[in-house]
């Protein structure tokens, strides 16, 4: 009867972890798909039937939205010739892209996340287009074919799992491979709470660098305690330049864990998606799975006929095959 008791406790406490967890991803992910009618009112663009010859729409942002500004620019010239829609090269975060879009130098602001309260009351207004799931990855190479806990996943980022035997695999140190703090899928994790909130180290490093962070209980007070962290066993942190999914994926290797936008790496056969723990197993897909990021597109004046055009064009069958991409 005790040993009954016994495990009856300790099978409430894992449903009710994984519950928390579950119900604290999920208040998340709706956080991020809220709109406030009152603040932002919903605006339904008109399906374009024609648009008018010589007609050009100026879009930059974040480059987590490149892969569906490129797409939709392809339909959208394809399907009303004449038109061109112009890819602000210059323009590579969402931060200068809003502030392109206040000065009206540019008609849309591509985005990876959702604009604050801030930004709201200065008169932009934001059409999600789509809500993407993050997968954490390993490189092919990795023996490692187990699932993570959120927990675990949280450990590993704050530096108190630092070796792939801790987790049942050959020996090896993890190698966090991170992005640079202004990436919006970096934030969006933030948001979750796995990855900290405290800034990651130097972006001025080069790709190949690579910096050590001390377990929580080893963290130093000030910048005189980083020459005792090396010699401490620790997480190695490699933090990329750019927010480039495929600088990511080459730097995995055999020890690397990352994170990039599912869909940007569905189809590429020398990464694995690490299963995510809840109250089963889940990968990317399936409506479980904890961790998403919203992209989409904020605009200033919904009377602009090449805004009402192409945010038109992306509720078509056309345009949310080109946004799937």
């Amino acid at each position: 009867m005790y040993v009954l008791k016994a495990a009856l406790v300790i099978v409430l406490s894992v449903m009710l972890a994984s519950g928390w967890a579950l119900f604290h991803s999920s208040a998340i992910a709706a956080q991020e798909r809220r709109v406030d009618a009152s603040e932002t009112p919903t605006v339904v663009f008109p399906v374009p039937s024609a648009v008018t010859n010589n007609t050009k729409v100026r879009i930059g942002g974040s480059p987590t939205m490149n892969p569906i500004n490129q797409a939709l620019k392809r339909q959208f010239e394809e399907q009303f010739p004449g038109t061109a829609v112009e890819l602000e090269g210059k323009l590579t975060d969402t931060d200068t892209a809003l502030e392109a879009l206040q000065k009206g130098e540019i008609d849309l602001a591509a985005m990876g996340r959702s604009l604050t309260p801030e930004e709201q009351a200065a008169g932009l207004r934001e059409v999600p287009v789509s809500f993407d799931k993050i997968a954490i990855l390993t490189g092919k190479s990795n023996p490692f074919n187990d699932s993570l806990t959120i927990e675990q996943l949280g450990q590993i980022f704050r530096g108190n799992l630092t070796d792939w035997s801790e987790l049942g695999r050959s020996p090896g140190r993890i190698e966090i491979i991170d992005r640079p703090a202004n990436s919006e899928t970096r934030q969006a994790l933030q948001r979750y709470g796995i990855i900290p909130a405290d800034e990651p180290p130097d972006e001025s490093e080069s790709e190949s660098d690579t910096v050590a962070i001390a377990k929580d209980s080893e963290q130093p007070e000030s910048s005189e305690a980083v020459s005792e962290i090396a010699s401490t066993p620790t997480a190695m942190v490699k933090t990329l330049p750019t927010d480039e999914t495929a600088s990511v994926v080459q730097a995995l290797g055999r020890n690397g864990l990352g994170y990039a936008i599912a869909n940007q790496v569905r189809n590429d056969p020398t990464v694995k998606w690490i299963k995510i723990a809840i109250i089963r197993t889940t990968l990317p897909g399936d409506a479980l799975y904890p961790y998403s990021q919203m992209r989409g597109y904020a605009y200033r004046d919904e009377s602009n006929s090449r805004v009402e055009s192409f945010l038109g064009f992306t509720s078509t069958e056309a345009g949310r095959a080109a946004i799937a991409t």
